[in-house]
């Protein structure tokens, strides 16, 4: 028995929801029935949400049976059921006859079943051919009419989004709400009603607290916790708080209000930037230093990441490192100290390459003590002031993460020149007068961030009150108290090496200093960069006696 392959498209959820699948279906199986053919599941193809006004790629079933239709798995007889011509191309006259004439020549039957007409083509005469190339001629142009004047209303909105702070669409960032007011068409000379963005008070607080969180050194999973142990609801109905939604807030430049229109691609259903982007487009909960401090503050995160416990214990998570083999230093609990004169959970440091592998050393610090030595040493973090928005230290670091967000987009900018002259060999002079501004700007700012640099190495200031503010944080530090001050060393710290045999550090800072602690000894500052400059010149200069 003849076998029916049949094809069903369509291109958009509004045709879904008018029924029209379910139509063409019965049309087909009515069509099998009366015509004495097969029909299964399995030679049914479907392109759901495809347009054939797009490249032939869009349409994957139908791309795959014209594959399996070269490969011959399709017997001489076997009828290709469609509703109309402009279910296989909406692409012109030629591009149909040429697939009609593929199904034909390998030995397949069309059928073409409507509401208005069915029949079978076995064979292309004069007549089909005209028939079909005007079928498909039409089809071609509806096409093309509809893709022009959508393009037209999304070009309007994009003007309107742009002038009168009009929505495009009525969906919106989950804290926004929407209202209707009136704008004059001066097209029609008359008001017309639209909808504009509105803050919704309680979700905007929300989303503030999220990025006042963040700025404080809490990641997302913390903020997760914070929400849901404070009961506050979600914006979707959600039971509880995810850290994958917080993280998506946390990188929505939405937040502050800015929005790139898009539009779909040429014979894709990928999406571009159309237009240029409109700043103010939704109502900002944040501003947009806020929002890009955060930025710099997740790209320096990858060495903060895992687990910090209900605490935050280990206040130097992601910088220690053992400086025998380089290799990464681990928090021990080996559980209450029973010799202590109180007994008590005792933490301590040790090599993690030594405690897993006995390939180094196993001697281990005692955490609280290795603490209290390094927040004497870093004296560039006042304790008693990290809490406090006016703390210079924390003032010094929002200036430098601004200074290099703004490095980073002259990067951006020259890339993407440099990107335009291998494609094209050569650049218009607005072009390269702008790379020549980004390049000198860089300069200024490298300068402007070394000297900021240099005030941080300097600060230095000796809290006389140090040991109070060390005993308060080991005995009532909160962990959102110790992960802010984890996220301020990461942003002066690169790395924290311990000697484990003579219980010396040495601390790398990210300005080039060097600081080298002894245990119950100095503490001083070297820069090994310098240091390099002066022996080399030394040696230089040198003349044996």
């Amino acid at each position: 028995m003849a076998r029916l392959i049949s094809y069903l498209r369509m291109s958009t959820s509004e045709q879904l929801k008018g029924f029209s699948l379910e139509r063409q279906r019965k049309l087909i199986a009515d069509f099998a029935l009366r015509n004495g053919l097969s029909l299964d599941e399995s030679h049914s193809i479907e392109d759901i949400g495809r347009s054939s006004f797009s490249d032939d790629a869009e349409q994957k079933q139908l791309a795959r049976f014209f594959e399996d239709l070269e490969a011959g798995k399709f017997s001489p007889g076997d009828v290709f059921a469609l509703e109309n011509i402009d279910r296989l191309t909406r692409r012109g006259p030629i591009d149909a006859l040429l697939k009609v004439n593929t199904i034909l020549s390998k030995g397949l039957k069309l059928a073409i079943i409507s509401d208005k007409e069915q029949k079978i083509l076995a064979e292309i005469d004069v007549f089909s051919i005209i028939t079909l190339s005007i079928d498909a001629s039409r089809a071609n142009k509806e096409s093309q009419a509809k893709s022009d004047k959508g393009l037209e209303n999304w070009a309007f909105k994009r003007e309107l989004a742009a002038s009168h702070g009009v929505a495009m669409t009525a969906q919106a960032p989950a804290w926004l709400d929407t209202e209707s007011f009136f704008v004059m068409d001066e097209s029609k000379g008359k008001q017309i009603k639209r909808r504009r963005y509105v803050l919704n008070p309680d979700k905007a607080e929300t989303v503030r607290l999220i990025f006042d969180l963040y700025q404080n050194g809490n990641g997302s999973l913390k903020i997760k916790n914070i929400l849901n142990e404070r009961n506050i609801p979600t914006f979707k109905g959600a039971e509880y708080w995810e850290p994958s939604i917080i993280s998506k807030m946390l990188r929505n430049p939405a937040t502050f209000g800015f929005y790139q229109p898009q539009k779909q691609g040429t014979g894709k259903r990928d999406l571009v930037p159309a237009g240029e982007p409109i700043e103010g487009y939704f109502p900002a909960i944040v501003s947009r230093e806020t929002f890009e401090q955060c930025q710099r503050i997740t790209e320096a995160n990858t060495t903060r990441k895992g687990r910090k416990g209900k605490l935050f214990t280990n206040l130097f998570t992601g910088l220690l490192k053992c400086a025998h083999c380089g290799g990464p230093v681990h928090l021990l609990n080996p559980g209450i100290d029973k010799r202590a004169k109180v007994a008590k959970s005792t933490n301590y440091i040790v090599c993690k390459k030594g405690k897993f592998t006995r390939e180094c050393i196993l001697k281990r610090l005692r955490y609280d003590d290795f603490e209290a030595t390094m927040l004497k040493a870093i004296q560039e973090i006042n304790l008693a002031d990290v809490l406090n928005e006016n703390n210079p230290l924390e003032q010094l670091i929002k200036r430098i993460r601004a200074i290099e967000t703004k490095i980073e987009k002259n990067k951006n900018l020259l890339e993407n020149f440099r990107q335009s002259f291998r494609e094209s060999g050569n650049l218009p002079s607005f072009m390269i007068e702008e790379a020549n501004n980004a390049e000198n700007n860089n300069k200024a700012l490298e300068i402007e961030r070394t000297e900021l640099q240099a005030q941080i190495s300097q600060l230095n200031v000796y809290n006389a009150n140090i040991d109070n503010a060390i005993e308060e944080l080991k005995n009532n530090g909160t962990y959102e108290a110790r992960a802010k001050i984890n996220l301020v060393l990461h942003e002066i710290i690169r790395t924290i090496s311990i000697h484990f045999i003579n219980n010396s550090m040495e601390i790398q800072f990210l300005n080039g200093v060097t600081r080298r602690i002894i245990e119950d000894g100095p503490v001083w500052d070297y820069n090994i960069e310098e240091l390099n400059k002066a022996m080399y010149a030394a040696a230089k200069d040198y003349v044996p006696k």
